[in-house]
């Protein structure tokens, strides 16, 4: 698709497309409504470890499938893919900061297991939290 966001897109850029995107198909309607409610959940709760798209349907008082469905035809990407890349995206953030070590930037950003947090972190941007910030590669 033209408008599909890859998943190699760095996470900083699909956050953007995402919040900056024109209106989502069917604009005007309830679809455009439930894309906003979803965004705004999600911007408001990545950093809980225990947040996951289970969870934002039951903040969201709707149905699992339908969230999902209404944000894959909006954005082309799958909710908890956006989660996690809102969770990396703000980590990238932090630790380039260089005030606080990988551990806890990772719990920050709602990974209890630094592991965890390291192999999505590699997914995404194709390199370790540590590269970051110039040390050694920590695996």
């Amino acid at each position: 698709m033209d408008g599909e966001i890859k998943k190699s897109s760095a996470p900083s850029e699909t956050c953007r497309k995402i919040r900056t995107a024109p209106e989502p198909f069917y604009a005007g309607n309830k679809l455009n409504a439930v894309f906003r409610s979803i965004v705004r959940c999600v911007e408001e709760n990545y950093s809980n470890p225990d947040f996951n798209v289970s969870k934002l349907a039951e903040l969201l008082q709707m149905n699992l499938s339908y969230i999902s469905k209404c944000f894959k035809v909006s954005t082309g990407i799958g909710l908890l893919d956006y989660i996690n890349r809102m969770r990396i995206n703000e980590g990238k953030r932090l630790i380039s900061e260089k005030k606080r070590t990988v551990s806890q930037v990772a719990q920050m950003v709602g990974f209890e297991n630094l592991n965890s947090f390291i192999r999505v972190f590699k997914k995404y941007e194709s390199c370790t939290p540590g590269s970051i910030r110039g040390h050694e590669n920590e695996e």
